[in-house]
């Protein structure tokens, strides 16, 4: 093999590695984002719950009164 032909390889063989770090960082800001938008949807349902079970306690004494 020529060094020109191994400079060749050693090029291309960098430039598929540069390839390869792209898209792993790529795939990671992507994955980063659904972390964080899943994590945006628990924070909404925990406050949902919060809100339903207040909810529940106002009906428990609507409820109560009425039976008294």
């Amino acid at each position: 093999m020529t060094s020109a032909s191994a400079v060749a390889n050693q090029q291309a063989t960098l430039q598929k590695s540069q390839n390869v770090e792209t898209q792993i960082t790529n795939n990671a800001a992507s994955s980063q984002k659904k972390i964080s938008a899943s994590s945006d949807k628990a924070m909404q349902l925990e406050a949902d719950i919060a809100a339903l079970k207040q909810e529940v306690n106002n009906l428990t004494v609507i409820t109560l009164t009425l039976r008294v």
